[in-house]
């Protein structure tokens, strides 16, 4: 806080930092995410990631009959659909009472054609003033000011959700080609200028990037979806999954270099790729489903971080680095969104008043319900 008003109270998990390939627990002490968050099952396989069926060379007039993004079926669940069951829960205790506070929650899932919130309930065990509203970035947020003080702060979500994967109905086919560069009306670029914009780091890092993804683009022979595919496999088979060795602050130079990371690294890689290539690209924040009978692939016991791009007439898309894979599969389920972790970051607060002495305990629970 300037002027020394306050103090940060928590920035809580940015989404994926937990002990498995989607996360760790090597976070600051402010963190959520650092908890040993438990979840049962094994994790999606590889075979299910990002797909690209039906895809021909250019015709004579330059055209590709079709594009199709992860079409994956699970015969199990006619209607391409299931039913999840998410609870997380976060509580913070302090040695002294808090007198003063303000928090933010960003852990209302997307409602949309592709996911339907069935039901959601947020339980706060301490009383205080709610606003709830959509914030900049098109998340159901909430706002809460506690009208008493307190020594223990219980924060539980639940929530219902019907998750419908990218089904042999539903796949997205594009009768035009996605190449590089790609090129953006003036108004277009106004409307993603956030998502274009990489972050600031020296000049020479950026170049040293900017050929890393260019590398890509001439592999793919200009076939940008193809590129973003191969992009997204790159790191997940050669970058370690390493928890503890990176901080909220490591930067996505750092780790190309040192190719570790975790969930939260490798998605502000690929982000800062996809926008070096003109690509609009975005953090998103969510849980997977880690109840299925999975080979190969490591759980996820914690909200995990992924990214997203934008491409022209198909729109936002999920590319999961961590592991390999897109996110239009029916284990995915989004809640938050932003430029990065901060933007998205499930619960987030500070203390005016009071408090010290601060513990942490969290958990997620996702179950598959229907």
């Amino acid at each position: 806080m300037q002027g020394g008003r306050g103090r940060l109270l928590f920035w809580s998990d940015p989404g994926g930092r937990d002990d498995a390939r989607t996360g760790d627990s090597g976070m600051s002490e402010h963190d959520e995410g650092l908890q040993g968050w438990g979840a049962s099952g094994a994790p999606p396989s590889v075979g299910d990631g990002v797909e690209t069926e039906g895809v021909e060379p250019p015709n004579e007039g330059g055209l590709r009959p079709r594009i199709v993004l992860d079409a994956v079926a699970t015969p199990s669940y006619p209607g391409g659909a299931r039913i999840l069951e998410v609870n997380h829960e976060t509580v913070y205790t302090y040695s002294w009472p808090v007198r003063r506070s303000s928090h933010l929650f960003l852990l209302h899932p997307v409602d949309d054609p592709r996911q339907d919130v069935l039901e959601y309930e947020l339980a706060l065990s301490v009383p205080g003033e709610r606003t709830a509203f959509e914030d900049v970035f098109g998340n159901q947020a909430i706002s809460f000011r506690p009208t008493e003080e307190y020594t223990e702060l219980r924060i539980h979500s639940r929530a219902r959700v019907r998750v419908r994967g990218t089904w042999e109905s539903e796949r997205v086919d594009y009768t035009g080609s996605v190449d590089h560069p790609v090129v953006w009306m003036p108004w277009q670029r106004m409307m993603m200028l956030p998502y274009l914009m990489p972050p600031e780091l020296p000049e020479p890092q950026l170049s040293d990037l900017s050929d890393f993804a260019l590398d890509f683009v001439r592999r793919s022979g200009g076939d940008l979806v193809h590129a973003l595919q191969e992009m997204n496999q790159a790191i997940y088979q050669d970058f370690v999954y390493e928890p503890g060795s990176t901080t909220v602050e490591t930067t996505p130079y750092e780790t190309y270099v040192r190719r570790r990371g975790v969930c939260q690294d490798f998605a502000n890689l690929f982000i800062i790729l996809a926008q070096l290539l003109n690509v609009p690209a975005r953090y998103r924040v969510g849980y997977i489903n880690t109840g299925g009978d999975y080979e190969g692939q490591v759980r996820s016991d914690a909200s995990h971080a992924w990214a997203e791009v934008y491409l022209p007439q198909i729109g936002w898309y999920g590319f999961d680095p961590a592991n390999g894979k897109g996110t239009g599969h029916v284990d995915y389920i989004r809640v938050a969104t932003g430029r990065h972790y901060r933007d998205a970051a499930p619960v987030a607060g500070t203390i005016f008043e009071g408090g010290g002495g601060e513990r942490l305990e969290a958990s997620v629970r996702v179950e598959t319900v229907g």
